[in-house]
């Protein structure tokens, strides 16, 4: 059975723990964000780098290259441009459905508004990206978006730096006990 004392003392050496092991993820991160920024202002889109030692890899980073993407920047310009190019593809739309269900029977345009299903509107997107001018649809490119990914490899030479640091850790707390 342990005293009150023993467990407060266990509960401090956990909270040292978890402080030191916080300013380090605080440290390691600041450094990692730092020369993740400068290897990808080195890299070009679409390139792939393999991390190796001498006698093995590490595992990769690549930089994407993005495809361009079309959006809808101006739906009565799109909607206009189908009207005359595919009258039959617009449908119409209920903006308020309740509403629109309560009083369906009769006539009252202002509950709808012209619209392209979904699978129209994916159609026209594509033809912009292919390189057609549709009207109200603008193609751009996305951010690349650099990915990391450790092999078996990186992964063991990580446990083996984390247990390395524990050490230390261990030893920051033998050397604050002694103080």
């Amino acid at each position: 059975m342990s005293t009150m004392k023993e467990l407060l003392a266990q509960r401090n050496a956990r909270a040292r723990r978890v402080v030191l092991q916080s300013a380090v993820l605080k440290e390691l991160k600041a450094r990692h964000d730092e020369d993740r920024a400068e290897l990808q202002a080195d890299m070009e889109r679409g390139e792939k780098i393999t991390a190796r030692t001498d006698d093995q890899s590490l595992g990769t980073v690549s930089y994407s290259d993005p495809k361009p993407k079309a959006r809808v920047t101006d739906r009565a310009a799109l909607l206009g441009h189908v009207a005359e190019d595919a009258p039959g593809r617009i449908g119409l739309r209920i903006t308020d459905m309740p509403r629109a269900l309560a009083l369906l029977e009769a006539d009252y345009p202002e509950l709808v508004e012209p619209a392209l299903s979904s699978q129209d509107e994916a159609h026209y997107l594509r033809a912009a990206e292919k390189g057609e001018s549709i009207p109200g649809v603008e193609v751009a490119t996305g951010a690349p978006v650099m990915s990391v990914r450790p092999s078996q490899a990186g992964k063991d030479a990580a446990t083996e730096l984390v247990a390395g640091n524990r050490a230390l850790t261990a030893q920051a707390e033998l050397e604050a006990g002694d103080e």
